[in-house]
């Protein structure tokens, strides 16, 4: 099953195609029509398309993009790795990942730290309160928590560390807090900077900047 559009076609998007297909696909479907690129859906709620520029075809499954590698991608949704990476290339807050002590003995290599109480030591030694603690993989500012001492940050460590929790993480980070007067979002792509705006965020949302 698909459909094909392309340039000089005159078309309206089916219901059902209109209600499923994600908003990303559907600003990616509106955006070859304007260029004059002929792109093909391979499912019925549009989520699985390919779009034609030229002899290449690239392929988007739901908010997945043919651009990156598999390393990258994964790269991109590891906060620690980005910052080992990326540390001595652009500015960024001191950051600390801590692994869950919980965890099972098979992974003892990675826990450098025994114990919560063995964390909070680290974190006394290495920040100065008030930190941000967050898990390593979230997004949309889940686990995301403002600390001002050392009791705030053991129940964050808790939380994160919950192996219960949906939002469970086994890496944790600890983050030095700089406060923010302003701050802006640039979208880049091969180089190019394709997109910039600032965010305006009240207190009660500040998660979304950290």
């Amino acid at each position: 099953m698909g459909r094909t559009f392309g340039k000089g076609f005159n078309f309206g998007f089916q219901p059902l195609i209109l209600c499923s297909m994600l908003p990303e696909l559907q600003c990616l479907t509106q955006a070859a029509l304007n260029l004059g690129y002929a792109y093909r859906t391979h499912d019925r709620n549009g989520n699985l398309l390919t779009v034609e520029i030229g002899e290449r075809k690239y392929l988007f499954e739901r908010n997945y993009t043919p651009f990156n590698t598999e390393t990258e991608a994964r790269i991109c949704l590891d906060k620690e790795h980005c910052y080992q990476l990326l540390q001595g290339v652009v500015p960024m807050p001191k950051t600390l990942g801590f692994f869950d002590p919980k965890q099972a003995a098979q992974y003892n290599a990675y826990k450098h730290q025994a114990s919560l109480d063995q964390v909070l030591d680290t974190l006394d030694r290495e920040f100065r309160y008030p930190l941000i603690i967050k898990r390593n993989r979230g997004a949309l500012a889940s686990q995301v928590h403002w600390v001002q001492d050392a009791p705030e940050a053991g129940e964050a460590l808790r939380q994160i560390f919950n192996q219960q929790s949906k939002e469970y993480d086994y890496v944790a980070l600890a983050q030095e807090f700089i406060p923010t007067s302003r701050e802006f979002r640039v979208v880049c792509f091969r180089g190019q900077l394709l997109l910039a705006y600032e965010r305006f965020a009240g207190q009660r949302y500040f998660k979304a900047a950290y």
